[in-house]
């Protein structure tokens, strides 16, 4: 796993935003792959993770966070 998935997943389930690195930051609300988001809570508090096809660093940020849900046992749901 890379440090900057968890760090941002880790603001983003805080609420907190983070922008350590370039390519992958959190403003609390949503996880961003360079300007895309990825991964959201929406008002009803579910998860969904863009499932869509983008570069092959956004597709490493989108694997890197499924493996932090399952491995947290958070369902969500695959937007596309």
């Amino acid at each position: 796993m890379r440090k900057g998935t968890q760090n941002a997943y880790n603001a983003w389930i805080q609420g907190r935003s983070c922008r350590k690195q370039r390519s992958l930051w959190t403003d609390g609300v949503t996880i961003y792959s360079y300007a895309t988001p990825i991964l959201w809570r929406d008002e009803s508090g579910r998860h969904h993770l863009d499932a869509r096809k983008y570069s092959v660093t956004t597709t490493v940020h989108q694997n890197g966070l499924r493996v932090i849900l399952n491995d947290k046992g958070i369902t969500y749901l695959y937007t596309m």
